[in-house]
């Protein structure tokens, strides 16, 4: 340094030595002589402090620089003296604009407000250079785009004396999603306040005391008080003595966190008078930061529903004594074939008590020789909701059975009736009877081919459960654990595959019959979640699945066409060949208004006259496969539910299949929309 100096050259540095800084200036002297000793002047001055102070405010700088970037805040300095307005980064990011754009004026910082917004923010900001508020504003800006944003400020006056204001810094933030939230939350507790007032069960917000803050209009009806009578008095005035003790024990278990919720059936008092049983149901709402709690009552009228059960239960006596009265046998069974109800004839035939039989199955009681074709015809009337009649000789008396299906208001069975009676000396009658059922079980077998079909599937796996439940007791009886294993496999096999095919047929009965709520289906989804499901089957098969092109999006069912691409791709893999690289192709092609999917396999493939038969109910060309012959048949009916159709293409055996279904494109539209 001094070397340089002597050379003629000033320096201006600052020198770290330990812990110290010192700021060293150097200046040449002038030399009047070419024999004058060269000289030269250093300043040294200790500036430890202020380069710490420098670096802490530039750390300071830093860290403010951060935590407004982190929080999205823009920070802005006004100098009143100059008119001149200086922004951060992240003011030009709030206000949607940039600084070659941007005056730095506070016209230009006004010019940006909503117009709706300008007077009043103005205003505000003037009262605070005069010193008569804080300035603390929110207004709307209006970005390029045509955005609308929210913005908060806040400011705070700076002044170099009392009485002379030379500058403004503030910050602003974005708080529109705030605004939106709370206009959302303000939207929807105002449905729920409309959902409450107007819900036909009458809800009831009730305090420690047992007091309702809030009830609606049905409790209102319900009770006969105005809103402003049920908010002065306590449940327990208008509860009926006898349910009294129970409802409040209950109530403060509920406020003590005993329980959430309880439920009773209790009377209540009508002003007028009236005695009223209802539904209770009450839980307990706590705040998630609060210890304030309410209690929901919600308060469903039953009294009808009671007049209506006890005069079932008179009908029930009527009943009782009315089938008592007859000579006939008369049982009512559950789908077990347990017992419900059963008359005096039936207790004498099987010689025990009402109690000894009730809740038990009628067929325990049964000869040996009866009970399997008792129990065959039992399980016809609950698989085909059709009554049976039947006879048979016992003491040479010709007794005639009759089993009724009796539905609930689903349609579905769910108890069976049982009629015995003895018509030996009506058999003329009988004959008659007889040939009319026959004549009747014809006309009706002949009105579709369905009923044959699922008649023929579903008895047989019934057949095979009969069947090794007889070698069962007889390798029970020998003692061969081996065969009663296999015994019990083979019927737990045929119990599954009736169980499997009951609900096959449910889920094909219920396509079409009930509404399903459509929503975007991204049918490209749809397929991933089909292969990741049929991972396993696929890699046994060693099949490679290419998607030739996107898939549109529909408007529809997700689980509906997550069962048509399961079916379709697992029937292409369970009928690929291993010896030419099985391959499975899904794709869409679009055709004028309508979207052709298809899903082609280089398999078996079938022959042209069966391309029409394998979506038909039970069609299976290989009995050897596991299935029943419904899952094209399922397909073919959601397609045809959606507005579409199906078809299948192939050249012959082992040339592969190619399956064809069409969509409409308004359904395409649809799903593209929402």
């Amino acid at each position: 340094l001094y070397k340089e100096t002597f050379g003629g050259i000033s320096h201006h540095v600052k020198i770290n030595y330990l812990e110290w800084v010192y700021r060293v200036v150097t200046v040449p002297l002038p030399q009047f002589a070419d024999d004058e000793e060269r000289l030269c002047m250093a300043i040294t001055q200790d500036v430890t402090q202020e380069t710490r102070m420098e670096e802490k405010l530039r750390d300071t700088n830093e860290r403010f620089k951060l935590a407004t970037d982190s929080a999205g805040i823009g920070v802005w300095e006004l100098n009143l003296n100059t008119g001149e307005l200086v922004w951060d980064d992240w003011m030009f990011k709030l206000y949607g604009t940039n600084k070659k754009e941007f005056s730095s004026t506070y016209d230009a910082w006004l010019n940006g407000l909503h117009p709706e917004d300008r007077e009043r923010a103005e205003k505000e900001f003037s009262q605070a250079v005069r010193g008569e508020k804080e300035f603390n504003a929110e207004f709307r800006v209006k970005w390029k785009t045509g955005e609308i944003r929210h913005i908060k400020a806040y400011a705070r006056v700076v002044r170099e004396s009392d009485d002379e204001v030379n500058r403004i810094i503030g910050v602003n933030f974005d708080v529109t999603e705030q605004k939106r939230a709370k206009e959302a939350l303000a939207i929807s507790e105002e449905r729920f306040r409309v959902m409450l007032e107007n819900a036909p069960l009458g809800i009831a917000l009730v305090n420690g005391e047992g007091k309702p803050e809030f009830n609606n209009r049905a409790i209102q009806d319900l009770l006969g008080y105005s809103a402003e009578e049920l908010s002065t008095k306590s449940f327990t005035e208008f509860t009926h003595p006898e349910d009294l003790d129970l409802d409040w024990k209950l109530f403060q278990e509920l406020l003590d966190g005993k329980r959430k919720a309880y439920s009773i059936e209790k009377r209540y008092f009508h002003k007028d008078g009236d005695t009223i049983w209802a539904k209770l149901l009450v839980t307990i709402l706590r705040g998630q930061h609060s210890t304030d709690q309410n209690v929901m009552a919600m308060v469903e009228n039953i009294t009808e529903q009671k007049k209506f059960q006890e005069q079932l239960e008179v009908s029930e006596k009527s009943l009782r004594n009315t089938i008592n009265a007859v000579d006939s046998i008369i049982y009512l069974l559950d789908r077990n074939g347990k017992v419900i109800i059963l008359n005096k004839s039936a207790l004498k035939e099987y010689k025990c008590t009402e109690s000894e039989i009730l809740g038990k199955s009628i067929f325990d009681l049964m000869s040996p020789k009866v009970v399997k074709l008792r129990w065959n015809q039992f399980q016809n009337v609950l698989l085909s909701s059709e009554v049976v009649h039947f006879e048979d000789t016992q003491d040479r008396k010709i007794i005639e059975n009759t089993f009724y299906p009796i539905r609930d208001k689903k349609g579905d069975v769910s108890r069976v009736a049982y009629y015995g009676r003895d018509v030996t000396q009506l058999r003329e009658q009988q004959d008659a009877l007889e040939r009319m059922v026959t004549e009747l079980e014809n006309k009706n077998a002949e009105l579709e081919r369905f009923t044959y079909t699922v008649s023929h599937d579903l008895r047989s796996p019934m057949i095979t459960i009969e069947t090794f439940l007889g070698f069962l007791k007889e390798d029970i009886d020998n003692n061969d654990t081996e065969s009663i294993e296999d015994d019990i496999k083979r019927v737990t096999g045929a119990v599954k595959s009736l169980k499997g095919m009951l609900d096959a047929l449910l889920d094909l009965s219920r396509v079409g019959r009930f509404t399903d709520n459509p929503s975007p289906v991204d049918l490209n989804i749809i397929v991933g979640e089909v292969q990741e499901l049929l991972t396993a089957l696929i890699n046994t098969k060693s099949v490679t699945l290419v998607i030739d092109n996107e898939l549109p999006v529909i408007s529809a069912d997700p689980v509906r066409f997550r069962q048509v691409y399961q079916n379709l791709i697992e029937n292409s893999v369970k009928f690929s060949r291993e010896d030419n690289n099985p391959t499975i192709n899904i794709g869409a092609i679009k055709e004028n208004n309508q979207y052709i999917c298809y899903i082609k396999d280089n398999g078996i493939g079938i022959k042209p006259e069966y391309s029409d038969r394998i979506f038909q109910l039970f069609e299976k060309f290989d009995p050897k496969l596991p299935g029943y012959g419904i899952g094209l048949s399922l397909v073919k009916r959601i397609i045809e539910t959606y507005g579409g159709k199906i078809w299948a293409e192939s050249e012959g055996e082992n040339s592969g299949t190619t399956i064809y279904f069409i969509l409409p494109l308004n359904l395409i539209d649809q799903g593209i929309s929402e």
